[in-house]
């Protein structure tokens, strides 16, 4: 999949970043969210107003102290959450990833405007950032160890 990087506004006027639209398997809606692709992370997170009235199923474990923007949070529930990375076009198919890690925020006083997609999302992908383009391109790690390029060698 393909993903052209997104115009981000920032106190310091506009970058750009790459960010995909991710929607969650528990909402039969299939509600889209832009999500921040974003390797520094170690945790994906979400703020629970985007999951309300979805069945999350039990806690899995709670972060401890966890910062993020300006945010400092103490004991966020995580949850194991399956999602869907939709495609920007019909040249590429969704790649669906389930029960994964995800922070989800209980923080009322959070303003986070999209999910972080942080390491325990982005190791199931490979992922290859062209910047000088600002593109991104992302493969299913499983899918990617099926293709010819997971035996070059100069890949």
């Amino acid at each position: 999949m393909r993903v052209d990087y997104s115009f981000n506004a920032t106190p310091d006027g506009v970058e750009t970043r790459p960010c995909v639209n991710v929607a969650f398997l528990a909402d039969g809606e299939s509600v889209g969210y832009t999500a921040l692709v974003d390797t520094g992370s170690r945790h994906t997170i979400v703020l629970e107003s985007a999951l309300e009235n979805l069945d999350l199923g039990p806690v899995e474990s709670l972060t401890g102290n966890i910062r993020f923007a300006r945010y400092e949070l103490k004991d966020q529930p995580v949850y194991r959450l399956g999602l869907r990375i939709k495609s920007p076009s019909d040249t590429w198919q969704d790649i669906i990833l389930d029960g994964l890690p995800v922070v989800v925020v209980t923080a009322k006083d959070v303003e986070l405007p999209f999910v972080i997609l942080g390491t325990s999302v982005l190791q199931h992908l490979v992922l290859v950032f062209r910047d000088y383009e600002c593109i991104l391109h992302l493969k299913a790690r499983d899918d990617f160890i099926q293709s010819a390029h997971y035996a070059d060698d100069s890949f």
